[in-house]
């Protein structure tokens, strides 16, 4: 897993009429199920087993257009956690934003989630390293 430039998938997003952003959801779903295989140090996992997301993003996207966008409703909030859950781990500072992203996407701000997504997968990338 590595950084991603936000500024940049989101002018990618526009440009493109939402391809890039299809291509931007399949990597976060990827980065939130390889979350889900790591280990801390004490060899538990780092994202609690009832917590844990493991749909692959092809089905993730069906499930998505198939329900009109309610399951990105799901996904919003599960992802959020995974990403709480993994960047916990590594600070204590960690936020949890699945409510807020919860809410986000019930609005329609999906494109928030998902900068808010990546800006939370780009801190535990930093940390990583």
């Amino acid at each position: 897993m590595r950084k991603r430039n936000i500024v940049l998938w989101v002018i990618a997003s526009i440009l493109t009429l939402g391809i890039a952003g299809i291509v931007w959801f399949a990597k976060l779903t990827s980065d939130a199920n390889y979350l889900c295989t790591l280990n801390d140090k004490d060899d538990a996992p780092l994202v609690p087993m009832g917590e844990q997301y493991t749909t692959g993003w092809f089905v993730a996207l069906l499930l998505t257009l198939v329900t009109f966008g309610l399951y990105s409703i799901y996904w919003g909030y599960k992802v959020s956690k995974v990403v709480y859950f993994a960047n916990k781990s590594k600070s204590d500072f960690a936020t949890d934003f699945s409510i807020i992203n919860l809410i986000l996407t019930i609005v329609g701000w999906g494109l928030i989630v998902v900068i808010i997504l990546q800006n939370e997968l780009n801190t535990f990338a930093e940390s990583e390293v």
